[in-house]
């Protein structure tokens, strides 16, 4: 009779502890939930950052018809490998090339 009484006890002693586990386990967010806030997706595309390579400025041009091509197409080569420098605007390439003219104009 003593074993059963102790046994009533110990069943006791373990419905409260399920009663007071499953108060606990209300209290947690469900499993698939972090109890941390997450942060929000960056919807952002990566940004590319621009590399400039070392290469010379243009020579400058001094009028003469024959070396025409060859400095327009030094220029274009520049704005092309230096694109944190020419990128800002049409102008400041305008202004770059107008700074590389000397001489009379040739008509």
């Amino acid at each position: 009779m003593r074993l059963r009484e102790e046994l009533d006890g110990r069943l006791e002693e373990l419905e409260e502890l399920r009663a007071e586990l499953d108060r606990y386990r209300s209290m947690l967010p469900p499993f698939d939930q972090s109890p941390f806030p997450q942060p929000a997706p960056n919807l952002d595309p990566p940004r590319v950052v621009l590399k400039d390579l070392k290469i010379e400025v243009p020579s400058e041009f001094d009028g003469k018809t024959s070396e025409h091509a060859t400095f327009i197409g030094s220029c274009v080569f520049y704005f092309i490998n230096k694109p944190t420098t020419s990128s800002e605007s049409d102008g400041n390439k305008v202004n770059f090339v107008m700074f590389r003219l000397h001489g009379p104009p040739s008509i």
